[in-house]
């Protein structure tokens, strides 16, 4: 038995011979072998349409027919089969050379010579058959292959897309660390410096007058000192906020920012009692954003918005939302003391200050801590302002 077994006595055999005798032989050979699906035909003219309608696994065809002979039925079976090897075995009482030449050219695979012996034509069936299905079978493996040749190329060209947005995100958080460090460097070398000389100057200052056995403005000069070094340490906590924003996970849910800014504009009022100050918070102003981070977020902006429209009367903060395009951006708006967007380019960069210490304080990194976490999370922030006129700051957060 063939080594696919069972399978080749399922094949579809078409016998063509214009003897209707040798049809039946055929038919009850193969019967009596074990095949299940064997048609006869006397008529070659059918051929083409009974293969069209219903592809065949082998055809025994006889040459020497009327109306149409075997070589021209092979020739229209090869017009319309779908691969390239036609199941034809050819039935000839004539086994000279040409013959069998023009048999291969019209696409034969094999012969049987007349008069058949029964053991021969057996034999020949299995091995076409075993070939073909041997045939389907690696041609069906390689359109597997091909497929995973295929997905795996998908795949690789996934990855490869997806390294390449790693490399540019990371390249641009490289570029942001490096400049995060020149301004660090300019703070080591000058913001840290002044109050250490502050420090120094006054400790002297202190020093001679107890050397001298005086000590009159020793009050005035120790409450500087005290000065210095409060400053010193606010700017050494929020040079390591910013340090530790980049290496935090940004752990994103759903929030409720309204909610969060109406608990910050609380604490604030509640630091400056004196302040009469409106805030207006919109509702239910969601986002999906690390919790934390956006609540540092506002308190650096409410924050910052409170302190510059400390000089109005009539002072005004709101929070809200609105849409711009495809795009909806939060803002925190103010009527305070705004600042000229000249000068907007550095409005990020840690410590800069478009006004001076002794009118409003703080250490000038407020905005780059925003700024660092608003980008972290894929956003950008951005501001509208003018001298005396107030200031809106803008920030958008990427959809879900």
């Amino acid at each position: 038995m063939s080594v696919l077994g069972d399978l080749i006595y399922d094949s579809r055999i078409l016998v063509v011979d214009d003897n209707p005798a040798n049809v039946a032989l055929l038919e009850a050979i193969l019967d009596s072998a074990g095949y299940r699906d064997v048609q006869g035909l006397t008529d070659p003219r059918g051929v083409l349409g009974r293969f069209v309608e219903r592809e065949h696994d082998l055809v025994l065809l006889d040459i020497q027919m009327p109306h149409l002979d075997g070589f021209a039925v092979m020739r229209q079976l090869s017009a319309v089969h779908r691969d390239d090897y036609l199941p034809v075995i050819v039935l000839t009482a004539f086994g000279d050379l040409d013959t069998r030449l023009r048999a291969l050219e019209a696409g034969a695979r094999d012969f049987i010579t007349k008069p058949f012996d029964t053991r021969e034509v057996l034999r020949r069936i299995e091995n076409m058959l075993e070939a073909r299905l041997l045939l389907r079978e690696k041609r069906a493996q390689a359109s597997v292959l091909e497929e995973l040749v295929a997905e795996r190329t998908r795949q690789l060209r996934e990855l490869n897309q997806t390294l390449e947005e790693r490399v540019r995100q990371r390249t641009a958080e490289l570029e942001h660390l490096n400049r995060e460090l020149e301004s660090f460097s300019y703070t080591v070398s000058h913001d840290l410096r002044a109050p250490l000389r502050a420090i120094n100057g006054f400790a002297a200052l202190l020093r001679d007058e107890l050397q001298a056995g005086s000590i009159p403005n020793s009050q005035e000069y120790l409450q500087r000192i005290l000065s210095a070094g409060e400053r010193m340490r606010q700017l050494i906590d929020d040079l390591l906020m910013l340090a530790q924003l980049d290496r935090k996970a940004i752990q994103r849910k759903p929030v409720d920012l309204s909610a969060i800014a109406r608990e910050v504009g609380a604490a604030l009022a509640a630091a400056h009692p004196q302040r009469s100050l409106r805030l207006a918070v919109e509702p239910d102003l969601k986002a999906h954003c690390d919790p934390q981070l956006m609540r540092i977020v506002l308190e650096n902006l409410l924050g910052n918005a409170w302190k510059y429209s400390s000089g109005r009367e009539d002072a005004v903060v709101e929070f809200g939302a609105e849409g711009l395009g495809a795009e909806r951006a939060f803002y925190v708006r103010d009527n305070g003391a705004g600042f000229d967007l000249a000068y907007a380019s550095k409005l990020f960069q840690p410590f800069q200050r478009f006004h001076s210490a002794k009118a409003y304080e703080g250490t000038g990194v407020g905005l780059a801590t925003v700024h660092t976490i608003i980008v972290r999370h894929g956003g950008r922030i951005w501001a509208e302002s003018a001298p005396d006129k107030g200031t809106t700051m803008r920030f958008s957060l990427p959809e879900p």
